[in-house]
Protein backbone atom coordinates (compact mmCIF):
# COMPACT_ATOMS: atom_id res chain seq x y z
CA UNK A 1 0.00 0.00 0.00
CA UNK A 2 2.98 2.44 -0.53
CA UNK A 3 4.24 4.96 2.87
CA UNK A 4 1.66 3.49 5.80
CA UNK A 5 0.17 5.90 7.62
CA UNK A 6 0.94 7.26 10.68
CA UNK A 7 -0.37 5.36 13.90
CA UNK A 8 -1.61 2.28 11.84
CA UNK A 9 0.59 -0.55 13.51
CA UNK A 10 -0.30 -3.94 14.78
CA UNK A 11 -2.64 -3.62 18.12
CA UNK A 12 -2.55 0.28 18.43
CA UNK A 13 -4.86 1.36 15.34
CA UNK A 14 -6.48 4.54 15.60
CA UNK A 15 -6.76 7.85 14.38
CA UNK A 16 -4.36 10.69 14.50
CA UNK A 17 -5.49 13.89 16.57
CA UNK A 18 -5.66 15.93 13.54
CA UNK A 19 -7.51 13.64 11.30
CA UNK A 20 -10.33 13.25 14.47
CA UNK A 21 -10.14 17.03 14.76
CA UNK A 22 -11.45 17.52 10.57
CA UNK A 23 -13.18 14.59 10.62
CA UNK A 24 -16.02 15.70 13.48
CA UNK A 25 -15.96 19.22 11.91
CA UNK A 26 -17.34 17.31 8.82
CA UNK A 27 -19.83 15.55 10.26
CA UNK A 28 -21.07 18.65 12.74
CA UNK A 29 -21.52 20.58 9.69
CA UNK A 30 -24.91 20.80 8.72
CA UNK A 31 -24.66 22.15 4.91
CA UNK A 32 -23.40 21.25 2.17
CA UNK A 33 -21.98 24.90 1.67
CA UNK A 34 -18.59 25.04 3.77
CA UNK A 35 -17.49 21.65 3.06
CA UNK A 36 -14.97 22.38 1.14
CA UNK A 37 -12.83 25.09 3.31
CA UNK A 38 -12.79 22.12 5.80
CA UNK A 39 -11.39 20.00 3.27
CA UNK A 40 -9.03 22.64 1.59
CA UNK A 41 -7.61 23.56 5.65
CA UNK A 42 -7.21 19.61 5.93
CA UNK A 43 -5.39 19.16 2.65
CA UNK A 44 -2.95 21.76 3.81
CA UNK A 45 -2.54 20.48 7.24
CA UNK A 46 -2.00 16.45 5.65
CA UNK A 47 -0.60 16.97 1.97
CA UNK A 48 -0.41 13.87 0.49
CA UNK A 49 0.75 11.95 4.20
CA UNK A 50 -1.30 8.33 4.53
CA UNK A 51 -3.88 8.74 6.73
CA UNK A 52 -5.78 5.95 9.20
CA UNK A 53 -9.65 6.89 8.89
CA UNK A 54 -11.96 4.76 11.92
CA UNK A 55 -14.81 3.59 9.40
CA UNK A 56 -16.78 2.34 11.87
CA UNK A 57 -15.04 -0.48 13.72
CA UNK A 58 -12.71 -1.02 10.98
CA UNK A 59 -10.32 0.88 9.81
CA UNK A 60 -8.69 2.15 6.03
CA UNK A 61 -5.58 4.12 5.03
CA UNK A 62 -4.75 6.17 1.80
CA UNK A 63 -4.36 9.48 0.80
CA UNK A 64 -7.03 11.91 0.23
CA UNK A 65 -6.49 12.18 -3.79
CA UNK A 66 -8.11 8.70 -3.57
CA UNK A 67 -12.01 9.21 -4.08
CA UNK A 68 -12.74 6.52 -2.35
CA UNK A 69 -10.38 7.23 1.16
CA UNK A 70 -11.57 11.09 0.80
CA UNK A 71 -15.61 9.29 0.56
CA UNK A 72 -15.07 7.94 4.29
CA UNK A 73 -12.78 10.81 5.52
CA UNK A 74 -15.45 13.43 4.80
CA UNK A 75 -17.64 10.95 6.52
CA UNK A 76 -19.96 10.39 3.73
CA UNK A 77 -20.27 7.36 4.23
CA UNK A 78 -22.26 7.84 7.96
CA UNK A 79 -24.87 10.70 5.95
CA UNK A 80 -25.66 8.01 2.95
CA UNK A 81 -28.54 6.26 4.20
CA UNK A 82 -29.07 3.19 1.45
CA UNK A 83 -25.62 2.42 2.27
CA UNK A 84 -26.03 2.40 5.99
CA UNK A 85 -29.12 0.54 5.87
CA UNK A 86 -27.36 -2.06 3.55
CA UNK A 87 -25.43 -2.91 6.66
CA UNK A 88 -28.51 -2.62 9.10
CA UNK A 89 -30.36 -5.32 6.96
CA UNK A 90 -28.01 -7.88 8.17
CA UNK A 91 -27.62 -10.52 10.64
CA UNK A 92 -24.98 -11.84 12.93
CA UNK A 93 -23.73 -15.66 10.65
CA UNK A 94 -25.28 -13.86 7.99
CA UNK A 95 -23.46 -14.96 4.35
CA UNK A 96 -22.60 -11.47 2.34
CA UNK A 97 -21.64 -11.62 -1.36
CA UNK A 98 -19.79 -7.78 -1.97
CA UNK A 99 -19.59 -7.72 -5.88
CA UNK A 100 -17.35 -5.37 -6.72
CA UNK A 101 -15.39 -4.90 -3.37
CA UNK A 102 -12.89 -1.82 -4.37
CA UNK A 103 -11.13 -1.41 -0.99
CA UNK A 104 -13.06 -3.16 1.18
CA UNK A 105 -14.81 -0.50 2.77
CA UNK A 106 -18.40 -2.44 2.63
CA UNK A 107 -16.99 -5.78 3.29
CA UNK A 108 -15.18 -5.13 6.31
CA UNK A 109 -18.25 -3.03 7.66
CA UNK A 110 -20.31 -6.09 7.05
CA UNK A 111 -17.65 -8.17 8.83
CA UNK A 112 -17.43 -6.16 12.09
CA UNK A 113 -20.95 -6.88 12.24
CA UNK A 114 -20.56 -10.82 12.27
CA UNK A 115 -21.50 -11.58 8.27
CA UNK A 116 -19.07 -14.04 6.44
CA UNK A 117 -18.14 -11.79 3.63
CA UNK A 118 -16.96 -13.51 0.15
CA UNK A 119 -16.04 -10.30 -1.74
CA UNK A 120 -15.12 -10.02 -5.49
CA UNK A 121 -12.54 -7.64 -7.06
CA UNK A 122 -10.72 -7.88 -10.86
CA UNK A 123 -8.84 -4.62 -10.46
CA UNK A 124 -5.30 -5.91 -9.44
CA UNK A 125 -3.94 -2.48 -7.71
CA UNK A 126 -7.47 -2.64 -5.65
CA UNK A 127 -7.29 -6.24 -5.17
CA UNK A 128 -3.75 -5.32 -3.34
CA UNK A 129 -5.36 -2.55 -1.32
CA UNK A 130 -8.20 -4.76 -0.34
CA UNK A 131 -6.19 -7.58 1.36
CA UNK A 132 -4.14 -5.19 3.28
CA UNK A 133 -6.57 -3.65 4.82
CA UNK A 134 -7.69 -7.00 5.64
CA UNK A 135 -4.53 -7.51 7.25
CA UNK A 136 -4.60 -4.53 8.76
CA UNK A 137 -8.04 -5.42 10.72
CA UNK A 138 -7.28 -8.61 11.29
CA UNK A 139 -9.97 -9.97 8.88
CA UNK A 140 -8.33 -12.58 7.13
CA UNK A 141 -12.44 -14.35 7.39
CA UNK A 142 -13.02 -12.80 4.17
CA UNK A 143 -12.57 -14.24 0.90
CA UNK A 144 -11.65 -12.18 -1.89
CA UNK A 145 -11.73 -13.26 -5.49
CA UNK A 146 -9.83 -11.71 -7.84
CA UNK A 147 -11.58 -11.80 -10.93
CA UNK A 148 -14.90 -10.28 -12.12
CA UNK A 149 -18.72 -11.79 -12.41
CA UNK A 150 -20.62 -11.11 -15.41
CA UNK A 151 -23.36 -12.91 -17.79
CA UNK A 152 -20.95 -15.34 -19.06
CA UNK A 153 -17.49 -16.54 -18.09
CA UNK A 154 -14.30 -15.57 -19.94
CA UNK A 155 -12.18 -12.47 -20.09
CA UNK A 156 -12.55 -9.35 -20.63
CA UNK A 157 -10.28 -6.21 -20.67
CA UNK A 158 -11.27 -3.62 -17.94
CA UNK A 159 -10.12 -0.33 -17.77
CA UNK A 160 -8.82 1.07 -14.23
CA UNK A 161 -9.11 4.83 -13.63
CA UNK A 162 -6.03 6.71 -13.75
CA UNK A 163 -7.01 9.72 -11.98
CA UNK A 164 -7.48 8.71 -8.07
CA UNK A 165 -11.30 7.20 -8.14
CA UNK A 166 -10.47 3.95 -7.13
CA UNK A 167 -14.24 3.43 -7.34
CA UNK A 168 -14.51 4.34 -10.91
CA UNK A 169 -13.22 0.76 -13.27
CA UNK A 170 -15.18 -0.16 -15.10
CA UNK A 171 -15.14 -2.85 -18.45
CA UNK A 172 -15.61 0.49 -20.55
CA UNK A 173 -13.04 2.99 -21.34
CA UNK A 174 -13.87 6.49 -19.70
CA UNK A 175 -11.01 8.65 -21.27
CA UNK A 176 -8.01 8.04 -23.01
CA UNK A 177 -5.79 7.96 -19.48
CA UNK A 178 -7.63 4.97 -18.36
CA UNK A 179 -5.34 1.79 -17.58
CA UNK A 180 -6.33 -1.64 -20.06
CA UNK A 181 -6.39 -4.72 -18.44
CA UNK A 182 -7.63 -8.05 -19.21
CA UNK A 183 -9.55 -9.38 -16.47
CA UNK A 184 -11.26 -12.97 -16.27
CA UNK A 185 -14.60 -13.23 -15.80
CA UNK A 186 -17.18 -16.24 -13.74
CA UNK A 187 -20.81 -16.53 -13.22
CA UNK A 188 -22.00 -16.11 -9.82
CA UNK A 189 -24.18 -19.13 -10.60
CA UNK A 190 -21.51 -20.81 -11.40
CA UNK A 191 -19.00 -19.69 -8.47
CA UNK A 192 -21.69 -21.30 -6.14
CA UNK A 193 -21.84 -24.32 -7.39
CA UNK A 194 -18.19 -25.00 -7.72
CA UNK A 195 -17.61 -23.77 -3.93
CA UNK A 196 -21.03 -25.40 -2.93
CA UNK A 197 -22.41 -21.97 -1.25
CA UNK A 198 -25.38 -22.91 0.50
CA UNK A 199 -27.01 -19.53 0.77
CA UNK A 200 -26.36 -16.04 -0.10
CA UNK A 201 -28.21 -13.57 2.71
CA UNK A 202 -27.23 -10.27 1.07
CA UNK A 203 -25.74 -9.04 -2.33
CA UNK A 204 -24.18 -6.07 -2.69
CA UNK A 205 -23.01 -4.94 -6.08
CA UNK A 206 -21.56 -1.57 -7.47
CA UNK A 207 -19.62 -2.64 -10.62
CA UNK A 208 -19.98 0.95 -12.20
CA UNK A 209 -22.81 -0.13 -14.91
CA UNK A 210 -22.32 -4.43 -15.45
CA UNK A 211 -25.12 -4.77 -12.86
CA UNK A 212 -27.28 -6.24 -15.22
CA UNK A 213 -24.52 -8.41 -16.67
CA UNK A 214 -24.13 -9.87 -12.98
CA UNK A 215 -27.94 -10.64 -12.70
CA UNK A 216 -27.72 -12.59 -15.96
CA UNK A 217 -24.91 -14.41 -14.72
CA UNK A 218 -26.62 -15.17 -10.91
CA UNK A 219 -30.28 -15.65 -12.40
CA UNK A 220 -30.65 -18.97 -11.19
CA UNK A 221 -29.72 -17.95 -7.14
CA UNK A 222 -32.01 -14.74 -7.83
CA UNK A 223 -34.79 -17.14 -9.00
CA UNK A 224 -34.83 -19.18 -5.77
CA UNK A 225 -36.70 -19.40 -2.84
CA UNK A 226 -33.86 -18.86 -0.90
CA UNK A 227 -32.53 -15.75 -2.95
CA UNK A 228 -30.44 -13.03 -1.06
CA UNK A 229 -31.47 -9.35 -0.18
CA UNK A 230 -29.76 -6.74 -3.13
CA UNK A 231 -28.65 -4.08 -2.87
CA UNK A 232 -27.46 -2.52 -5.87
CA UNK A 233 -26.35 1.08 -7.79
CA UNK A 234 -28.72 2.24 -10.14
CA UNK A 235 -27.16 4.52 -12.64
CA UNK A 236 -28.67 5.47 -16.31
CA UNK A 237 -25.31 6.93 -17.28
CA UNK A 238 -23.45 3.84 -16.23
CA UNK A 239 -25.72 0.94 -17.38
CA UNK A 240 -25.99 3.22 -21.17
CA UNK A 241 -22.20 2.07 -21.37
CA UNK A 242 -22.97 -1.39 -21.63
CA UNK A 243 -26.22 -0.85 -23.73
CA UNK A 244 -28.34 -1.59 -20.62
CA UNK A 245 -31.32 1.10 -18.66
CA UNK A 246 -31.90 1.18 -15.26
CA UNK A 247 -35.46 -0.30 -16.93
CA UNK A 248 -33.42 -3.43 -17.81
CA UNK A 249 -32.60 -3.89 -14.68
CA UNK A 250 -35.68 -3.31 -12.64
CA UNK A 251 -37.60 -5.41 -15.16
CA UNK A 252 -35.05 -8.74 -14.94
CA UNK A 253 -35.31 -8.38 -11.15
CA UNK A 254 -39.09 -8.10 -11.16
CA UNK A 255 -38.90 -11.12 -13.89
CA UNK A 256 -36.47 -13.36 -10.83
CA UNK A 257 -39.55 -12.25 -8.49
CA UNK A 258 -38.36 -9.04 -6.69
CA UNK A 259 -40.32 -5.54 -5.87
CA UNK A 260 -37.67 -2.72 -5.75
CA UNK A 261 -37.37 -0.13 -3.03
CA UNK A 262 -35.79 2.62 -2.13
CA UNK A 263 -34.57 3.59 1.79
CA UNK A 264 -34.96 7.45 2.45
CA UNK A 265 -33.19 6.98 5.64
CA UNK A 266 -36.45 7.28 7.37
CA UNK A 267 -38.75 4.53 5.32
CA UNK A 268 -38.84 2.48 2.32
CA UNK A 269 -40.77 3.46 -0.79
CA UNK A 270 -41.58 1.11 -4.07
CA UNK A 271 -40.23 1.89 -7.23
CA UNK A 272 -41.68 1.73 -10.16
CA UNK A 273 -40.26 0.28 -13.53
CA UNK A 274 -40.91 3.10 -15.34
CA UNK A 275 -39.28 6.44 -12.44
CA UNK A 276 -36.99 9.02 -14.12
CA UNK A 277 -34.14 8.89 -11.56
CA UNK A 278 -30.88 8.90 -12.75
CA UNK A 279 -28.43 7.87 -10.65
CA UNK A 280 -29.28 6.15 -6.80
CA UNK A 281 -28.69 3.06 -4.53
CA UNK A 282 -31.84 0.81 -4.43
CA UNK A 283 -32.62 -2.81 -2.74
CA UNK A 284 -34.15 -5.60 -4.50
CA UNK A 285 -36.12 -7.71 -1.89
CA UNK A 286 -39.19 -10.95 -2.31
CA UNK A 287 -41.90 -11.68 0.39
CA UNK A 288 -39.44 -13.90 2.53
CA UNK A 289 -37.11 -10.71 3.10
CA UNK A 290 -40.06 -8.44 4.77
CA UNK A 291 -39.47 -9.14 8.40
CA UNK A 292 -36.05 -7.53 8.23
CA UNK A 293 -37.50 -4.37 6.37
CA UNK A 294 -38.93 -3.50 9.74
CA UNK A 295 -35.90 -4.50 11.82
CA UNK A 296 -33.55 -1.67 13.11
CA UNK A 297 -30.27 -2.82 13.78
CA UNK A 298 -27.58 -0.48 14.44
Amino acid sequence: MGRVAKNVVAGTLRERPVVRVFRAAFRAWPFLHGRGWILRAARAVLRDDPVAIDIGGAFIEGTLDDWMVLWTFMVEHERDAPFQRSLALLRPHDVAFDVGGNLGIWSLLAAVRGSRVVAFEPVPQMVERFRAHVRLNGREDIVLNPFALGAEEGSLPFFADAHGNSGASSFVRRSDSDIEIRVPVKTLDAYIGEHGVERVDLLKIDVEGAELQVFRGAQRLLSSDRAPIIFFEASAKHAARFGDSIRGVKDFLAGCGYRIFRWDGRVWTDVTADEPRRHEDLFAMKPHHEPRMTEVRR
